[in-house]
């Protein structure tokens, strides 16, 4: 299923991988679920404060670096890009 959400785009840069790390998508109920749009708005709402929601899992001025595989944010990926352009 391909809901329009990307995890990671493979990048390279200087020798190193360099992997995208997009924000995750809020966790909700799938609409083609049969229920009333009350119980939808109230099950989504009890998922989001269980769950609850991250932003990026990369901090704002980090990178994660794993071998020769470093995992950023999609801002820094953009700037290596044009970097290399």
């Amino acid at each position: 299923m391909n809901d329009g959400y990307e995890a990671f785009r493979p990048f390279s840069f200087a020798g190193l991988n360099i992997i995208e790390s997009r924000t995750p998508p809020k966790l909700r109920l799938h609409d083609a679920v049969p229920m009333s749009d009350a119980f939808r708005a109230e099950m989504n709402a009890w998922l989001l404060d269980m769950f609850g929601y991250q932003d990026n899992p990369v901090p704002i001025g980090m990178a994660y670096l794993f071998g020769n595989t470093v995992v950023m944010r999609p801002e820094m990926v953009a700037r290596l890009a044009n970097l290399t352009s």
